[in-house]
């Protein structure tokens, strides 16, 4: 696994000031551009394309899930893989920064985009900037090959893309 220091000296990620720099990770702030939030209703998964809605700013009311994306572009080379994990302070909180998809493939680039949910009994209010989560990155010991999926090069917040 690579420090902070490593990550930032490779490329992978410039953070936004010296004290996003960890000792095994590098912290990620949330973009300033806006959210999206399923649209109540049914999906089916299979066949349906999910519709969002658009906000500008992000009140993530208990139980709620939205999308969202890191403000930092992400350039994960072909030898290496990424984490994206959340933070302590926020988790305590009961804020979940990916629901599953927290891992990024070798040969990715783009903004990174969070699966947010609350899981706590308060309302949280997200603020574009603010520290959101943090990436951490190892080396592999073969690299057989890169990311070329539908997420590549995304430039703010991507909804599912089932085809």
């Amino acid at each position: 696994m690579l420090s902070g220091q490593q990550i930032v000296e490779e490329g992978i990620v410039a953070p936004r000031e010296p004290a996003a720099i960890q000792p095994a990770s590098v912290d990620l702030t949330l973009s300033d551009d806006w959210f999206y939030r399923l649209r109540p209703g049914r999906v089916n998964i299979a066949r349906d394309r999910p519709e969002y809605e658009w906000q500008p700013s992000l009140v993530l009311e208990p139980g709620e899930f939205a999308l969202a994306a890191t403000e930092e572009w992400v350039e994960i080379p072909p030898e290496f893989v990424g984490r994206v994990e959340g933070k302590s302070t926020l988790a305590r909180m009961g804020l979940i920064v990916h629901t599953t998809a927290g891992f990024i493939d070798p040969g990715f680039h783009g903004k990174i985009t969070l699966e947010l949910c609350n899981v706590g009994p308060c309302s949280l209010v997200l603020e574009p900037g603010m520290y959101i989560c943090q990436l951490s990155v190892a080396r592999m010991e073969r690299a057989d090959g890169v990311y070329k999926g539908k997420y590549q090069g995304a430039r703010g917040v991507e909804g599912a893309k089932l085809a």
